[in-house]
């Protein structure tokens, strides 16, 4: 998973198309299915990276009624739940071993992190 300056999400691994051949997938706000904006300079800072029991992570602005979001590098979803606050933290000690993005989305916009779960 690779993020660029101007918005765009890189995502790699098995990824076939339909003639079988792998590919990488690319995404950025523009993209159908994805509300809001999203914007570089709104990343979520997640740490400590990598983890075992716990993260903490943090976002520019103060979050009210945000919608955060873990994911696994396929998109499965593995924990969602409305957070406050610029500070938070969730527990990921039974959490399989992996990368996982963090997404957390309200009316300020939407905050993309990542962390590796050890």
């Amino acid at each position: 998973m690779a993020f660029s300056g101007n918005g765009d999400i890189y995502a790699g691994g098995f990824l076939k198309d339909t003639s079988g051949k792998y590919y990488i997938a690319m995404a950025n706000s523009k993209v159908a299915g994805i509300e809001g904006t999203i914007n570089p300079a709104t990343h979520l800072d997640v740490y400590p990276n990598p983890a075992n029991d716990m993260i903490y992570f943090r976002s520019e602005n103060s979050i009210i009624n945000g919608l955060l979001v873990v994911t696994d590098i396929s998109g499965k979803t593995i924990r969602q739940e409305y957070i406050n606050g610029g500070d938070n933290s969730i527990d990921v000690s039974s959490f399989p071993i992996g990368v996982y993005i963090v997404k957390l989305q309200s009316a300020k916009g939407i905050y993309i992190g990542k962390f590796v779960k050890e």
